[in-house]
C-alpha cells in the first residue's frame, strides 16, 4: 500500500504466545517484562507502519487477570487503532487446558 510520501507499507506483523502478567516469573521480584516486550512489537508496528497485527497464543498469562495486564493490552489496542493498524487475536486453548489440569 502506497503512503503519500512515497514509503510502502508492510502488510503484517504477528507476535506470539506474549503472556502479559504482572511478573512472569514469580520468584524474581521484576515487574513489567512481558508488558515492555508488548510496546516493543507495538512501537516496531508503528514505525514500519503495518497494516494488521497478529497476536496469536496466549496473549494474556492466565485466564483471569489482574487489571495491569489488561490495562496494557487495552493501551496498546488503542495505540493501533489510533494508527489505524488493525489488530487479529487468535488464543491458544493451551491455558485453557493447562488449568484444567492443575485444577
Amino acid at each position: 500500500m502506497e503512503e503519500d510520501d512515497g514509503a510502502c507499507r508492510i502488510g503484517d506483523l504477528f507476535v506470539s504466545d506474549l503472556h502479559v502478567s504482572t511478573r512472569i516469573y514469580q520468584d524474581v521480584p521484576m515487574e513489567g517484562d512481558a508488558e515492555f516486550g508488548l510496546q516493543q512489537a507495538v512501537d516496531l508496528a508503528l514505525e514500519r507502519r503495518v497494516e494488521r497485527f497478529h497476536m496469536t497464543g496466549d496473549v494474556l498469562d492466565k485466564s483471569k487477570n489482574q487489571s495491569r495486564p489488561v490495562a496494557a493490552l487495552s493501551r496498546v489496542m488503542e495505540e493501533l487503532a489510533t494508527a489505524e493498524i488493525a489488530v487479529i487475536t487468535m488464543n491458544s486453548p493451551s491455558c485453557r487446558n493447562h488449568q484444567r489440569r492443575r485444577v
